[in-house]
């Protein structure tokens, strides 16, 4: 499907992370992933069947910052879209920059900025080596409500 979508992002570039994929092992390529994080039993989570994640949580501060983002564009914080690349996109709303690896080089921890509400550090669990080669020097990311679709 070619064209663009709301965000006027190609939607060639988008990767849904609802979408099947070919391997759950394998970082995939594309400019733009999509997951839509939503609260179970406490904690912030996502599901992305592509890559092989069921109730993956966002922990160590990635949790607060996500949700701040989604209040700052009227989404609920506890079920909304997130689109994120390693490289700008149209209509991002902050980015975050790699400070150093996690503790016995587990995960990376990373620092947001988000306009209006200062800076973040948060924690990525090794799940973002889903997405990318290797931990990106910096992502770029938007939170936006979950579009209904009337019928």
């Amino acid at each position: 499907m070619n064209g663009t979508n709301q965000t006027g992002i190609p939607q060639e570039e988008i990767q849904d992370g609802s979408a099947e994929a070919a391997s759950p092992s394998a970082p995939r390529s594309n400019s733009i992933f999509v997951i839509h994080p939503h609260q179970d039993g406490g904690a912030l989570v996502f599901d992305d069947p592509a890559v092989g994640l069921r109730k993956e949580p966002f922990v160590m501060g990635a949790d607060t910052v996500l949700r701040i983002a989604a209040l700052m564009v009227a989404a609920d914080p506890d079920r909304f879209t997130l689109l994120f690349s390693g490289i700008p996109f149209p209509g991002h709303q902050a980015s975050a920059e790699w400070l150093e690896p996690g503790e016995a080089g587990i995960g990376d921890w990373y620092r947001v900025t988000l306009p209006e509400n200062g800076s973040h550090d948060a924690w990525l669990c090794p799940a973002l080596l889903k997405y990318f080669p290797a931990a990106p020097a910096r992502i770029y990311f938007a939170a936006k409500p979950i579009e209904r679709i009337s019928a």
